[in-house]
């Protein structure tokens, strides 16, 4: 991917510290928590600077945050709309390519009475993996 183009587009400077978090991101396997991603980051990173980061390029839709739990990850903003089983034991993630949100998006307008709109959904499972249940 051209981040240089992506970041240009929403009209945000493209920083090497930038670059490096939407590249650490794309590489990932599962959202990363903040932790995650001092870890995997330069260790020049500066930890306001990844907050400020992670606020501006969740404001432009390049990212998005995944609250798993009472924590909250991120991963690059898709075109495809999918879900995260997780574990309980190890906190092993999987993307899950299935959303009933259309099926269920006239029910939770009815439901939510004092909203207008709805503007996202986020939806986890939490269980089990095969390895934590042996």
């Amino acid at each position: 991917m051209n981040w240089r183009d992506i970041l240009q587009k929403k009209n945000l400077r493209c920083t090497a510290g930038r670059t490096a978090l939407l590249s650490t991101l794309k590489a990932a396997r599962h959202p990363l928590s903040l932790q995650e991603l001092l870890q995997k980051l330069p260790p020049t990173t500066d930890r306001v600077t990844l907050y400020r980061s992670l606020e501006q390029l969740t404001k432009h839709q390049i990212i998005r945050p995944v609250r798993i739990g009472t924590g909250t990850r991120y991963e690059l903003r898709d075109e495809h709309d999918h879900h995260h089983v997780v574990c309980t034991g190890c906190g092993k993630t999987q993307d899950i390519s299935l959303c009933a949100m259309k099926s269920l998006e006239p029910a939770i307008r009815k439901a939510a009475t004092s909203f207008s709109h709805i503007s996202d959904h986020s939806f986890e499972v939490f269980g089990t993996c095969k390895r934590c249940a042996k």
